[in-house]
């Protein structure tokens, strides 16, 4: 003989959501996350538009070799901690080439150029037919909030990265 079990659903015990105390609780929780990865997200964010002016400024420097050579004129980058120019000199005549302003794509950021000299010069020449700069050897230094990346430029002309984040080598 077998025996049959039957259950009934007691309908006073229906679930139709979640009761107040486990919305409470994944709220809480959902806050608590949020908490944690603003700041991290603010990070990465200066992080970003970091890498991005420094690449932004390394391509303008190549791109100011090439334009150098292409026109046989001095070419030269004038940096600020604002934004920079790149101009063509023709025997005196400043000819505009192209012209950034760091707070229309990267909002936060600076820059700090070192070319040697004293004041300090913010300018960078290329003469295409020493094949080398005019001015001294330097760097560049980006940053944005706690992020930072320096940019070398050797006697040719030649920009390399160094940083603390982001894959590139430590700066010396």
């Amino acid at each position: 003989m077998s025996t049959v079990v039957s259950y009934e659903l007691n309908p006073q015990h229906k679930s139709d959501g979640f009761s107040l105390i486990e919305l409470i609780v994944a709220i809480a929780i959902l806050a608590i996350i949020v908490t944690v990865a603003i700041p991290s997200f603010g990070n990465s964010l200066e992080r970003k538009r970091t890498q991005g002016l420094t690449t932004a400024i390394a391509t303008d420097m190549e791109f100011l070799l090439a334009e150098a050579t292409k026109r046989n004129l001095n070419v030269s980058m004038t940096l600020s901690s604002t934004g920079y120019s790149i101009a063509a000199d023709n025997s005196g005549t400043s000819i505009p080439v192209k012209s950034i302003t760091y707070a229309n794509n990267y909002p936060g950021s600076s820059a700090t150029a070192n070319f040697g000299g004293s004041p300090v010069s913010l300018v960078y020449t290329y003469n295409p037919k020493l094949g080398r700069l005019t001015s001294s050897i330097g760097s560049v230094t980006v940053t944005n909030g706690n992020a930072s990346l320096t940019i070398f430029v050797n006697p040719l002309g030649r920009p390399s990265v160094c940083g603390a984040f982001g894959g590139y080598p430590a700066c010396p």
